[in-house]
């Protein structure tokens, strides 16, 4: 009789690898659920009902498998921390379940260093955006949301400001090229990053969508520097990560790499916005677009009827 046994860190390389490939699909279902909406637009009649009644049902066959393949992964996942656990009772040693020593299977098998290429860059970028901010306007917004223009927050915020604002850093944040480089850096690596498993067209409206969002919350008065605070504890969190890297504690870099990536509210923003603008606005433009052109072709048909009636009249004359 064979003796039972599991090597849990094969079983998880697997679960990873499939996890991958699941991720990699579902990303592709997606572009192509978008490219069947365009389709919608651009082709009218009974045959395109009938081939978008069939691409609908293959979505939803590829999202059933997709969902399948997410149940297999966990299932794996499961197993293998069962049998950890099981090892450890047996051994009396401590559990070890998923966490900083043990990656999810969702989660890359290497260090991303783009990855914390794209945070060091964006670090220092926030660290110069900080170097702009008006802080005594951040204090008369506390004190409007305290209710009291006397608050005193305008001085706090004031000498708060002038204890994180040097003056070297205030000539590199007025730089327009330096200013360029930290935002289109994280933009392009986050964007080539992304493109492996969404595809371009995603990556880069998803990413850009992101990019616009962190912006405009850095608008806001308080609420802007609190996202800014947040935002540098993220790329704080990936800079700590390369080092963890560097000095050779690969699982607890990859955790630390992908918790950081999992709390950045600005990747939900930034994909629940491209799906929203893919699934509603995109179909509306392609009509506008499809009625602008036709009442253009219809414009100039009949100019083109109006000069020649014209010319008939005035042929007719002589």
């Amino acid at each position: 009789m064979p003796v039972l046994h599991m090597q849990t860190e094969s079983v998880s390389d697997t679960a990873a690898q499939l996890q991958r490939v699941v991720s990699r699909a579902d990303g592709q279902t997606q572009e192509l659920r978008s490219a069947m909406y365009r389709l919608q637009n651009a082709w009218e009649g009974s045959s395109q009902y009938d081939f978008t009644a069939d691409l609908t049902r293959l979505l939803q066959s590829l999202d059933i498998l997709a969902d399948s393949g997410n149940t297999l992964v966990q299932r794996l996942q499961t197993e293998v921390n069962e049998w950890l656990q099981t090892d450890s009772s047996l051994s009396g040693g401590p559990q070890a379940p998923i966490g900083p020593t043990t990656r999810p299977p969702e989660w890359p098998e290497a260090f991303d260093w783009l990855g914390w290429t794209s945070s060091s860059v964006g670090f220092f970028g926030t660290i110069l955006e900080l170097q702009t901010v008006d802080w005594k306007n951040v204090g008369r917004a506390m004190n409007w949301l305290i209710g009291n223009q006397r608050g005193g927050w305008v001085g706090r915020m004031d000498e708060f400001g002038r204890s994180i604002q040097l003056e070297n850093l205030q000539g590199l944040a007025n730089n327009k090229w330096l200013g360029l480089a930290t935002d289109g850096i994280p933009l392009g690596l986050d964007i080539w990053t992304s493109s492996a498993e969404e595809g371009w067209s995603k990556a880069i409206g998803s990413e850009t969508i992101e990019f616009f969002f962190e912006k405009g919350m850095y608008a806001i008065p308080v609420v802007g520097q609190l996202y800014m605070a947040y935002d540098l504890a993220l790329d704080g969190a990936g800079l700590v990560a390369g080092g963890l890297e560097m000095l050779g504690f690969e699982e607890q870099a990859v955790w630390l790499q992908n918790t950081a990536e999992q709390l950045d509210i600005g990747e939900y923003i930034g994909d629940w916005g491209y799906d929203f603008l893919a699934e509603n606005v995109a179909p509306n433009l392609d009509d506008a677009a499809e009625a602008v052109v036709d009442f253009g072709a219809g414009f100039v048909d009949g100019a083109a009827d109006l000069i020649g009636g014209a010319g008939d009249f005035i042929g007719d004359l002589f």
